[in-house]
């Protein structure tokens, strides 16, 4: 399953072009977990997705709308809650670091 995600994502960024997607650095994380003060916690398998081609793909695949509800573990920094939101959905987003949960207030 997972090497047929990846195989319709190569294919959906070669057919769109990059200029469609807008890219987060891994510079910018870095920047902003220093800000915050905040290392990934490997207990809790904090892993902070960087690539906003990836998280709008994902959403785009839902097919969400302004009719749907999710529900989201673990935001991170949010990378996946931005174009969740900007589908129209509503979305719970639920997050047990309380540092990463102060950062998202």
């Amino acid at each position: 399953m997972f090497t047929q995600i990846c195989e319709q994502a190569a294919h959906l960024f070669g057919e769109i072009g990059t200029e469609f997607f807008l890219s987060m650095k891994l510079s910018e994380i870095s920047r902003t977990l220093r800000e915050i003060q905040v290392s990934p916690v490997k207990t809790l398998g904090q892993n902070f997705l960087h690539d906003q081609n990836l998280a709008r793909w994902i959403v785009q695949q839902a097919e969400l709308s302004a009719e749907d509800f999710v529900l989201e573990i673990g935001p991170g920094l949010g990378a996946l809650t931005e174009p969740v939101l900007e589908s129209g959905a509503e979305v719970l987003a639920i997050e047990k670091d309380g540092r990463l949960a102060n950062f998202l207030r």
